[in-house]
């Protein structure tokens, strides 16, 4: 998706903030979550997931959030930013407290004020578990894409990581949450396997030797074909299982037995 100028701010003010908290204290991990992970030319707000330990310090964190909110009001239709703590076990715990001073006002949405600079806002917002435990982007320790993303964030990605952190190369996992089967019979349940398939797997060289070599989901022992061109991936260990995949996919698991009745084992027979 081409990039606009609400994007960029958006995405820059991102990539500096995880630049600023990956050197305070007890910060863990800092992660992109909700619109600007997603193909929206003109996202309204910017949303942030840290994960902090249970020792660390939360004003210099929502220090840095106060600024940042700051910073994304002055920009047109935009309604500021959201930081959002989660500790070691996953726990959603609020937000940051935007205010200066942490201190019991009317105007606080948090439940219940106790002056740590979080914002127990729980009445009016959770962040879903799933998320927490597998946001869609990391971006400190280490750079992670775990989603489908836009080419403008990718690129972000790709350049912050170039200068931040050069010694740890940019991670890609799998998006295998985003398979919606139901069952799908006549085309891909996981719209990220099709895109794998369509591009020749450009960063698994070996995977795609074994495609040319007729290594194909067809012959897989672990296919059940479903028609003359869908099947689905019945293999534990491989990243499509249970997916509708095409006959002439592959994938690293691909356990070879011929194109006719297939044994669902890996146990030559």
């Amino acid at each position: 998706m081409p990039t606009n100028p609400i994007r960029e701010a958006f995405i820059k003010n991102a990539m500096e903030f995880a630049e600023q908290l990956s050197r305070k204290e007890g910060v863990r991990r800092v992660a992109i979550v909700r619109e600007i992970t997603q193909p929206v030319k003109k996202p309204h707000i910017l949303c942030l997931l840290v994960t902090v330990s249970e020792e660390a310090p939360v004003k210099p964190i929502a220090d840095v959030g106060r600024k940042l909110t700051g910073r994304m009001l002055s920009m047109p239709e935009s309604v500021g930013s959201d930081v959002f703590l989660a500790n070691e076990q996953h726990e959603y715990l609020g937000r940051t407290c935007n205010y200066r001073e942490c201190h019991p006002r009317a105007a606080c949405r948090g439940g219940q004020c106790y002056g740590t600079y979080i914002c127990n806002d729980f009445h009016i917002f959770t962040l879903e578990k799933e998320v927490i435990e597998s946001p869609p982007v990391e971006v400190f320790p280490r750079v992670v894409i775990r989603d489908r993303i836009p080419d403008d964030l990718r690129q972000a990605l790709e350049e912050y990581q170039k200068r931040v952190m050069p010694a740890r190369p940019m991670e890609k996992e799998y998006p295998g949450r985003q398979n919606k089967n139901a069952i799908i019979t006549d085309t891909w349940s996981n719209p990220s396997a099709k895109d794998l398939y369509d591009a020749a797997w450009p960063e698994e060289p070996e995977t795609r030797a074994q495609y040319e070599e007729g290594r194909q989901c067809g012959g897989c022992a672990f296919y059940a074909p479903f028609n003359a061109d869908w099947g689905l991936c019945c293999h534990r260990d491989s990243r499509h299982h249970l997916e509708t995949i095409f006959e002439h996919f592959t994938c690293p698991k691909q356990k070879e037995e011929g194109w006719g009745a297939h044994s669902f084992s890996e146990i030559s027979l």
